[in-house]
């Protein structure tokens, strides 16, 4: 069976991949979150609005309402649910564990939430949702391919 790769001409997207790298006290005695770019950081994607269909494809029997693009990079070992993406000044975080298209290790479909800064946000209220949204999710599965 052939295998399907998105082509890199459909990937016109810059993007630059990030995880999380620690905790840093605030002054208001909570803390924020550090981001380490990834090795290498960047790399072009496709980038498209999530529809149902997309989302029952990418992550079926797995209820994600939260969930606004799919993203297509080549496979990249150090991607988890806890990446997010910035490119053209927008930030997407990583929601699901990266679907690894036939297990090859050859590209990634990431289902992320587009991160909307909404105005000002009060000093008791984290400045990481996401990062705390993910604190509260249980360990993910290792599925094989890679052990890091």
């Amino acid at each position: 069976m052939a295998i399907v790769r998105t082509p890199a001409g459909d990937r016109p997207q810059r993007v630059l991949l990030e995880n999380p790298s620690g905790r840093v006290p605030d002054a208001d005695g909570g803390y924020t979150y550090t981001w380490a770019p990834l090795d290498p950081p960047e790399m072009y994607a496709r980038i498209r609005r999530a529809s149902v269909r997309d989302l029952e494809r990418t992550i079926a029997e797995t209820v994600t309402t939260v969930a606004t693009h799919i993203v297509t990079v080549p496979y990249h070992p150090q991607v988890t649910r806890a990446t997010r993406i910035t490119f053209n000044g927008r930030t997407l975080q990583v929601v699901a564990q990266p679907a690894n298209k036939e297990e090859l290790n050859r590209e990634l479909d990431l289902v992320c939430a587009e991160l909307v800064p909404t105005g000002p946000v009060p000093s008791s209220v984290s400045t990481n949702a996401a990062a705390d949204w993910l604190d509260a999710l249980p360990p993910a599965r290792n599925n094989g391919t890679y052990a890091g």
